[in-house]
């Protein structure tokens, strides 16, 4: 068998998952770095060519997403549901797109999973559809305290 790449085109690659069942890939790249053109593709594994799904459009209409740490697909679910995290905004929140089982196209808009203040990232998705992630909270405390003239140690 004579292995052909779909993936040669791009000139930057992140997020590869391999969906088993459909024998599909999904990443995020884009055909040249000066274009525009970031965004998650769905290519079979076997080096076919690759489709654009719009999803970083999508999320980027709603501001979500940024060019500089772009939205990278974490989980796909059997049933097309495919797990992000996004920073832009200056907020971190967990995302679910669904994917066409058969084009590989956006399906429907996205879905905002989290909203809380801290650093929600890294989810994943069981084969029952049960979603976990990792928030972070960090807490900055400023103590003051008496220090000994002489020693400067705290009294």
């Amino acid at each position: 068998m004579r292995r052909r790449s779909c993936l040669r085109w791009s000139s930057s690659l992140r997020g590869v998952l391999l969906r088993k069942g459909r024998q599909r890939l999904l990443f995020i790249g884009g055909r040249d770095v000066s274009e525009r053109g970031v965004d998650w593709y769905v290519a079979r594994a076997d080096g076919s060519e690759a489709a654009k799904t719009t999803a970083y459009d999508s999320l980027d209409a709603m501001g979500a997403a940024s060019l500089q740490d772009p939205p990278i697909p974490t989980a796909w679910g059997r049933d097309g549901a495919v797990l992000t995290e996004t920073t832009a905004n200056d907020r971190s929140n967990v995302w679910r797109l669904t994917l066409s089982p058969s084009t590989g196209q956006l399906v429907g808009v996205p879905r905002r999973l989290t909203f809380g203040t801290a650093i929600e990232r890294h989810p994943a998705i069981a084969a029952t559809g049960r979603i976990a992630f990792s928030s972070l909270v960090e807490n900055v405390d400023i103590w003051r305290v008496p220090l000994d003239d002489a020693t400067g140690v705290a009294s």
